[in-house]
């Protein structure tokens, strides 16, 4: 009996139709990693930024303008490094 059970194999058809359904399960399971990633890091942005706002709304009027200019050069810099890739 058990001689006869070891020579039993898959059709072709079956094969493909398992291994299909198994490529498809990967990719569902794979989706849904990534979507728990992006979760995830949009929650850690969340909560820095709101750490960020809170650290500015504690700080000195003289600081925040101070803060404000530095953000806002840090931000041409970017946008200019950026429009200069473009160019290229």
């Amino acid at each position: 009996m058990t001689d006869q059970v070891a020579k039993l194999t898959f059709s072709q058809t079956v094969r493909n139709a398992c291994d299909k359904a198994r490529k498809k399960q990967k990719e569902v399971h794979r989706q849904k990693v990534m979507e728990d990633q992006e979760e995830i890091r949009a929650e850690a942005k969340r909560e820095q930024d709101r750490l960020e706002r809170e650290r500015v709304l504690r700080m000195t009027p003289e600081q925040q303008a101070k803060y404000r200019e530095k953000k806002q050069r840090k931000e041409q810099t970017r946008m200019k490094s950026k429009y200069m890739k473009v160019m290229k």
